[in-house]
């Protein structure tokens, strides 16, 4: 292979990892929002709780 193709081979490589990174980040990105609401609004009955004697 040439120098350029072996240059435009590591590119996309390059560029085909970022995009599984990117992937990795997003996917979990909205079980995380979700278990963060839940434990807010949990904390937040909690604290209720506490607050009504």
């Amino acid at each position: 292979m040439c120098d350029e193709c072996k240059r435009q081979n590591s590119a996309q490589r390059q560029r085909r990892n970022y995009h599984i990174l990117i992937a990795i980040f997003l996917v979990p990105l909205p079980y995380i929002l979700i278990s963060l609401n839940l434990s807010h609004a949990s904390i937040q009955k909690s604290f209720q709780a506490l607050s009504i004697p």
